[in-house]
């Protein structure tokens, strides 16, 4: 997993966590769930993006809503790693809605996916720049 860039400041927002959830780290993607938790990105439908989380967080044996993760989203794009093969993110999808695929990456398909944001290009190493954005 790769630190994220920041283009601009974003806004930290805190979002409880589950008790199924056991561990975040800097720079993941972080999704809210149908019940409002935080949860760590993942090929899902019915998510919400909350942002990448700020600091790292072991959520082990805690209680639902117990701890709250911090979050940073709003910013003008968040750098995260691009899918590969058919749903890979290209150049020409600048614009267009990308999809959280994990805990790092997002694809370019929407099948089986909630939306992250938009798609604001890619780096010359091939990531993805995203604008968070709700649905």
């Amino acid at each position: 997993m790769a630190v994220r860039n920041f283009n601009s400041e974003g806004q930290t927002v805190t979002d409880p966590v589950p008790a199924a959830v056991q561990t975040f780290a800097t720079g993941e993607i972080v999704m809210i769930d149908a019940s409002g938790y935080a949860t760590p990105g993942a090929t899902a439908t019915g998510q919400l993006p909350g942002g990448v989380c700020e600091q790292p967080l072991d959520a082990s044996g805690t209680s639902a809503g117990d701890l709250k993760v911090n979050v940073i989203s709003q910013g003008d794009w968040i750098e995260v790693d691009n899918s590969t093969g058919a749903d890979a993110v290209l150049s020409t999808d600048y614009n267009a809605p990308v999809y959280t695929l994990d805990r790092n990456a997002v694809s370019r398909l929407s099948a089986g996916k909630s939306k992250l944001g938009i798609s604001k290009g890619l780096t010359p190493a091939g990531r993805v720049r995203v604008q968070i954005r709700p649905n």
